[in-house]
């Protein structure tokens, strides 16, 4: 299995889907999300769940950053800006709606590293079943069902710098 994204051009993210870009909520959270489309599943694969996390986070807030979250996918293509189009698959509340972020309801939350340049990863679980999880649910919620139902994992990555133009 493998996962492309057509928003990552020569290793970086294009600037629309983050703070370089021009659509947001709450005027400062970027809204706009990526697409990306997977190919060659494993056979038995009945739905995905994916996770866009910057790791780059972890030494200054202890955790990976959750810019999206969502499962019961099931269809192997996800065209830009679906987080706020999309009723076929669940999402999940990023770090944005958390403590650290503190806004509501933020479920795509764009990319925006604080300091230097932070490579963003996505990640697509291939899965034997459809999850018992409601929208809005957690990444612990996920991780959880996601443990014993996982066929196949792979992973995209792409780099954001706050002031690359």
């Amino acid at each position: 299995m493998k996962v492309i994204s057509s928003g990552i051009v020569d290793g970086w993210f294009e600037d629309r889907f983050g703070s370089r870009g021009n659509e947001f909520i709450y005027k400062v959270v970027p809204s706009r999300s990526i697409p990306f489309e997977i190919i060659n599943p494993p056979e038995g694969t009945v739905s995905f769940a994916f996770i866009l996390l910057d790791y780059d986070t972890v030494p200054e807030l202890g955790f990976p950053w959750i810019n999206w979250i969502g499962a019961n996918l099931r269809r192997t293509k996800v065209e830009e800006n679906e987080s706020l189009t999309a009723k076929d698959f669940l999402q999940g509340y990023s770090s944005y709606s958390g403590h650290e972020g503190g806004f509501t309801n933020v479920k795509y939350g764009g990319m925006w590293p604080t300091d230097g340049r932070h490579t963003y990863t996505l990640q697509i679980f291939a899965l034997n079943r459809v999850l018992d999880l409601k929208d809005g649910f957690t990444y612990s919620e996920l991780i959880r069902e996601v443990q014993n139902s996982k066929l196949g994992i792979a992973s995209v990555s792409g780099l954001y710098s706050a002031d690359r133009k």
